[in-house]
């Protein structure tokens, strides 16, 4: 039976929006199914299907990259503004990642969008800008 990718996502999203089972019950099935059906080349492009179909029903999937652990405060702060990008949220969920080689700052990634406002992304930045006056 050939699924297509857009319906795995379908099915795998709405099945994240019910808490009748355990987390790790549902990782481990779709973990099967995509290795029993070798598609495990597919699978960023599963996962980010998922998250816009959640986002289009309200639950928003940010993954917050950040050079240090991120406060309570920061956290409230990054979904306040979140909040003020979409419509009709319903939940937020912050993946905090810490990634050092970002210097500083905060990078927001998006199921089909980021907002990199990190020191090293303004670093490159200025290194482009200068570059480009010399040639």
């Amino acid at each position: 039976m050939v699924v297509k990718r857009s319906e795995l996502a379908n099915i795998i999203a709405k099945k994240t929006l019910v808490n009748d089972q355990p987390v790790t019950k549902l990782a481990a099935e779709i973990a099967a199914f995509v290795l029993s059906n070798q598609l495990t080349s597919q699978l960023d492009s599963i996962m980010r299907d998922v998250s816009i179909y959640r986002q289009q029903v309200g639950i928003i999937d940010v993954k917050v990259i950040s050079a240090y652990p991120l406060s309570s405060d920061s956290i409230d702060s990054i979904k306040k503004i979140v909040t003020k990008y979409f419509d009709k949220i319903k939940s937020i969920v912050i993946e905090p990642v810490v990634d050092q080689s970002i210097i500083g700052g905060i990078k927001l990634e998006f199921p089909a969008q980021s907002l990199d406002l990190t020191v090293r992304a303004k670093l490159n930045q200025l290194l482009r800008l200068t570059t480009q006056e010399r040639i």
